[in-house]
């Protein structure tokens, strides 16, 4: 391989902004990338290495290689009268002090909004937070040990079963209190990170920067409620252009616009073909003035499904814009008959 021109600097950038999706193969992409030898990444790689910046576990073909915490904050909290999460935020906010400011104030609203959620509403006696500064990314924890998000919404909402609560919490304005709060602290700080985990007992809430929700269900259980909330160093996202992207266009300034994954309304097997699906997903949908429906990873609906939706809802509620996106053939079908169902009434 010939000589690269290129200098330290990039490339070390280069190693640590890939090393966590490539944990082992970011060496080879790196020789390829810049048409080095593999030697000379190595020397890259090890001086990284020795000023500790990233790790390496594993001998030869089983190495893998990690990014290390630039600054690290672990405390835990009595969650008890006078404890405020401003209060909070300020022993944690020198990690991220000299971070670009839009992810600087991501960073606050979501530390600030879940560490509220868990001082008001989690029933615990403890939170634990641990915030983490990495070369690409900053990663915060917010763990309590209360009664569990997904249990305490079903109650309060009489779901049949605690993963119906993900449904609703994706919808936005779900709140246990009404009198003092509005219910948009967790759909926004889900949107405006890259990567948001919620996780109860064994029931996971995911949202992706790519903007798909997915439901998680694993093994491991997990007392009260953990929250995990990731951001690249690098995003041009702004709190403001999220509030904004959930502003109807045609109404005021607030929140009165919402997109909803429908397969979260799926469980199991089943496909969405009655009327009683249809209306587990329309709960709530009159404090919208647009609400967006996104059929991506659904694959069918059924006539009633569809009609409830898009006939029977639309007329009891004119003043509920629904529209939908990400719909295949099938699906669209489905929605246009109803929908022409009712012009011709």
């Amino acid at each position: 391989m010939g000589k690269s021109k290129v200098d330290r600097e990039t490339i070390d950038h280069y190693i640590q902004s890939n090393i966590r999706e490539h944990k082992r193969d970011v060496v080879r992409m790196t020789q390829e990338k810049y048409q080095l030898s593999r030697p000379t990444v190595m020397k890259y790689v090890n001086e990284l290495i020795d000023e500790k910046k990233i790790e390496v576990k594993g001998r030869t073909k089983d190495r893998e290689y990690s990014p290390l915490a630039l600054r690290e904050k672990l405390q835990q909290y009595e969650i008890k009268k006078g404890l405020e999460e401003n209060s909070i935020w300020k022993d944690f906010s020198p990690l991220v002090e000299d971070v670009p400011q839009n992810v600087r104030i991501i960073c606050q609203y979501g530390f600030t909004e879940m560490v509220n959620n868990a001082i008001e509403h989690s029933e615990g006696r403890y939170i634990t937070i641990d915030m983490t500064l990495f070369y690409d990314q900053v990663e915060m924890w917010v763990v309590d040990d209360g009664v569990g998000i997904f249990n305490k919404i079903q109650k309060l909402y009489g779901l049949s079963d605690p993963i119906h609560s993900i449904l609703e919490l994706s919808k936005g304005k779900l709140t246990s209190d009404t009198e003092k709060h509005s219910g948009e602290g967790i759909f926004f700080t889900s949107r405006i990170f890259d990567y948001f985990f919620m996780k109860s007992e064994k029931i996971g809430f995911v949202h992706t920067k790519s903007g798909f929700d997915y439901i998680d269900q694993g093994d491991e259980f997990t007392k009260g409620t953990a929250i995990e909330m990731e951001i690249q160093l690098t995003s041009r996202r702004s709190l403001q252009d999220v509030f904004d992207a959930f502003t109807d266009k045609d109404g005021d300034f607030g929140f009165d616009k919402t997109v909803v994954p429908v397969h979260l309304a799926v469980y199991g097997d089943d496909q969405l073909i009655s009327r009683s699906q249809a209306r587990r997903l329309l709960t709530r949908f009159e404090k919208f003035k647009h609400v967006v429906l996104e059929f991506k990873g659904v694959q069918m609906i059924g006539q009633s499904f569809a009609d409830e939706i898009f006939r029977v809802f639309t007329n009891e509620h004119p003043e509920v814009r629904i529209t939908y996106v990400d719909a295949n053939k099938t699906v669209e079908k489905m929605i246009r008959h109803a929908d022409v169902e009712d012009r011709n009434q």
